[in-house]
């Protein structure tokens, strides 16, 4: 019985020193794995010359955490055309590795920062910049806060925080249908104005028909095209 109480106490006394090497253990777990993107990290940005990217290495295996048996040396570091792949080499390990993997590109793009209801304008206070993938960026994106200012939605809710294309949102109305307008032609010293009817809602800047009126104010059938200036103007250009 005594022996087995000594036994006992003895077990109490060595559990938190092995637990404390495995907490240790655990803390080194992915080292070598942060060590070769730090390399690569290194090397790819003094190549491309930029620094807002990320690496995924497609051939890594977690058997290499224990087979480094040197300082790591990174070598031959290829980068494709496009530089969204790479292939080297590295020394410090039992035998010399081959790494392969992706270059994410980074893109800061405007984003809004709350919420829009439709027919809400979007103000320079409502966006923000926000890092995205560039291969989840394509041709119908907006990337441009230029491009978002003075907007409204289009059909629906904008969201924050999301990527908006050139669908969810448009110009908004300072025309509509049926307004009279003053149309304006200029040609050198020679200007020429006349009242017309718009025959369709229209934002500033677009091309829209508009029936041109008499000098008794009624409709001659003629109609013309002319650029938006505001609500109650618009310019014919040639």
């Amino acid at each position: 019985m005594q022996l087995f109480k000594y036994l006992l106490c003895l077990l109490l006394l060595v559990q938190p020193v092995v637990s404390n090497f495995k907490e240790e253990q655990g803390a080194d777990k992915g080292s070598v794995h942060a060590e070769v993107l730090s390399l690569l990290n290194a090397e790819i940005s003094q190549k491309v010359n930029v620094t807002d990217f990320g690496i995924k290495l497609d051939n890594w295996t977690s058997s290499w955490e224990s087979d480094k048996v040197q300082c790591l040396k990174l070598k031959d570091l290829k980068i494709s055309h496009n530089q969204t792949r790479f292939a080297a080499q590295i020394d410090g390990f039992k035998t010399t590795k081959r790494l392969f993997g992706k270059v994410e590109w980074y893109i800061d793009v405007p984003v809004l920062n709350r919420m829009l209801r439709p027919g809400e304008e979007i103000q320079a206070d409502d966006i923000i910049l926000q890092k995205i993938e560039s291969h989840k960026i394509n041709a119908f994106h907006l990337t441009d806060a230029g491009q978002l200012i003075g907007m409204i939605g289009r059909h629906s809710v904008l969201k924050p925080g999301v990527l908006l294309t050139k669908s969810d949102v448009q110009a908004p109305m300072v025309v509509k249908r049926g307004a009279v307008m003053r149309v304006t032609l200029k040609k050198g010293s020679l200007t020429v104005s006349n009242k017309g009817i718009a025959l369709k809602d229209a934002a500033r800047d677009a091309t829209i028909p508009i029936e041109m009126m008499n000098n008794n104010g009624k409709k001659d059938k003629k109609t013309v095209y002319a650029v938006v200036l505001s609500s109650e103007n618009a310019e014919i250009r040639l």
